[in-house]
């Protein structure tokens, strides 16, 4: 079974790529309190984000592009 705060392995070849349409923020500004992070938190397990998006299959970071499994 693979564990739900790691990314995906056929998304992370979409991070590095130039012209990334995600805003990449670094974390001191997407996290500034510190929160927990990762799998039933609300908060990307990569950027610490708290802006994800999700549909039935997958749930993804809006700031890193992270894709994680449900």
């Amino acid at each position: 079974m693979r564990d739900k705060s790691q990314p995906l392995p056929f998304f992370d070849a979409l991070q590095n790529r130039n012209g990334a349409r995600y805003p990449n923020r670094p974390t001191k500004e997407v996290n500034p309190g510190n929160k927990p992070t990762g799998p039933y938190t609300g908060r990307c397990s990569r950027c610490g984000s708290d802006s994800l998006w999700d549909d039935n299959l997958v749930y993804g970071c809006n700031n890193c592009g992270a894709v994680y499994s449900n």
